[in-house]
């Protein structure tokens, strides 16, 4: 995932190049994380956004939503703050740790309003994101926003959807506690299944097939 990518006027990810790489990239030297620097686009080839100021403008929203503690307030207000400088620099990646942090507070704002078509669409980018970067390995967090969008699709009285997505669910949770035999897992994998038996059990009622 782009840890802090911001997006050139043609569409494609601004990089960060330090004047000096092989001072920032020693193991543990975090300090020289914000020496001299430039961002570049891969495909223009055109240094932009080089001027202190912009840069600590940058550096100051990326460490915010990165380092805070994540609370509700927080974001809201991290991302207030980044609409009021937004005209001036140019938008994160949808990829990038900083969109995620946003679109992550607003699916949960969705769900505790119970605004379940929101929360659908919102559920989906992520799941889109987080997927896109990881290639299909199983991830934890993956996992929780399929459960999420299962009891979404319970809550829309779509069980073939919902079915689908616990499934999902299921099968990430199952090879993730295969791996770490993390107990915290384990429930979650049992919920899951619950979900997934009560739609079996209820299609089968009505003789219906799922697929």
């Amino acid at each position: 995932m782009y840890g802090e990518a911001l997006v050139c006027k043609c569409g494609k990810p601004l990089f960060r190049v330090y004047q000096n790489p092989h001072e920032v990239t020693v193991e543990g030297n975090w300090k020289s994380i914000n020496q001299k620097y430039y961002y570049i686009c891969p495909n223009c080839l055109i240094p932009c956004l080089q001027s202190e100021q912009e840069q600590t403008k940058i550096d100051n929203c990326i460490r915010f939503a990165i380092e805070c503690e994540q609370t509700d307030q927080a974001v809201h207000e991290f991302e207030r703050h980044l609409k009021e400088i937004g005209k001036k620099l140019p938008p994160f990646h949808t990829n990038s740790c900083v969109s995620n942090v946003i679109l992550i507070q607003k699916f949960k704002d969705s769900i505790e309003s119970f605004d379940v078509e929101n929360a659908l669409v919102i559920g989906q980018k992520l799941i889109e994101n987080q997927e896109s970067v990881r290639e299909g390995t199983p991830d934890k967090s993956i996992a929780v926003y399929y459960m999420h969008l299962g009891d979404v699709e319970d809550h829309l009285n779509h069980p073939i959807k919902a079915y689908k997505y616990f499934c999902k669910a299921r099968d990430y949770l199952t090879i993730i506690f295969g791996k770490t035999d993390s107990q915290e897992t384990k429930p979650q994998m049992e919920v899951c299944e619950m979900h997934i038996q009560l739609i079996e059990d209820e299609f089968k009622r009505m003789h219906i097939p799922l697929n």
